[in-house]
């Protein structure tokens, strides 16, 4: 999974602080989050406009990005596979980039 460098580091530390491991850490964003991606999504999608041929993203000055691997059953894929889809998300990196902003700001609260 594909995040800005600094999203990666606050989830690492927040896993390594709440005791929590990476794929729980992003299901459990997922389902707290669940309710408002759609809109979390079209609003990241508003960064996007068309020329009439292609589709160009403009990207705010996020900086660096990391990639997080790690193992996560194959059905629970499926389901974040399947939300991306249905809630017209990117790719799974940009549901879950979604989720876990969410998440990570609602738990600093």
């Amino acid at each position: 999974m594909s995040l800005p460098t600094a999203l990666a580091e606050a989830t690492t530390t927040f896993a390594k602080k709440n005791s929590v491991s990476y794929p729980d850490l992003v299901m459990d964003a997922i389902v707290a989050s669940h309710d408002e991606l759609p809109a979390l999504i079209a609003q990241a999608n508003n960064k996007a406009e068309s020329d009439g041929l292609f589709v160009r993203t403009h990207r705010s000055a996020a900086g660096p990005r990391s990639t997080r691997s790690f193992r996560m059953r194959r059905d629970n894929l499926e389901v974040i596979d399947q939300l991306a889809e249905k809630v017209e998300a990117e790719s799974r990196s940009q549901l879950c980039r979604v989720a876990l902003e969410r998440f990570l700001e609602s738990s600093s609260n």
